[in-house]
């Protein structure tokens, strides 16, 4: 990705060790995320042998000069050495320099927020890597959660905490959040 010029980062469970400084768990695959705006950079800067890209569940070839539309934000490259990587296309407003999560557009975060770094390595900020996860969390989700809350700064908690309850009212971490920034007595339950 060194050769990438856009912003990119390392996303999904690697992205929240990489914040963490540690490894919380086994993570069986490498997620790197892009900007829609930029998926064509991928062949120009990483030349890879082969794309391919996820619709409705299924794995398709992604031809060059192929631009691919919400709801596609899955994409396979993969080089003749057997290195592949998945990537994953987030939206934004390049205009206002605004990443915008998919699954609600209301959800904005400024571009110089959503990508981060982590040392020396570029990452998908913790808040919007949790956001994700928030879905339909699995137990490696929760762990991730536990392990990151208590490291992420009062800002990155408040933004992931207004986000759930805008995206998902009622959902657990909420509490969960609100406990940690301040104290049980500031619950809802």
């Amino acid at each position: 990705m060194h050769s990438f010029v856009a912003p990119w980062g390392i996303a999904g469970g690697w992205a929240l060790s990489l914040f963490a400084g540690r490894p919380l768990r086994h993570h069986g695959d490498v997620d790197v995320a892009i900007l829609r705006a930029h998926q064509h950079r991928l062949r120009i800067d990483l030349k890879p042998d082969s794309a391919e890209h996820v619709a409705a569940g299924v794995v398709r070839p992604w031809p060059p000069g192929e631009w691919l539309r919400p709801p596609i934000h899955e994409v396979y490259v993969t080089w003749n050495d057997g290195t592949r990587l998945e990537v994953l296309l987030n939206d934004a407003d390049l205009a206002t320099d605004t990443w915008l999560y998919r699954r609600d557009m209301r959800v904005r975060r400024a571009l110089d927020r959503s990508f981060v770094r982590a040392g020396s390595v570029p990452i998908l900020s913790p808040e919007i890597v949790l956001l994700y996860k928030s879905k339909a969390p699995r137990p490696q989700d929760e762990s991730d959660f536990a392990a990151v809350l208590p490291l992420l700064a009062p800002d990155q908690r408040e933004w992931l905490r207004m986000t759930l309850e805008t995206t998902a009212p009622g959902h657990p971490w909420v509490d969960t959040i609100a406990r940690e920034a301040y104290g049980p007595e500031h619950t809802e339950s």
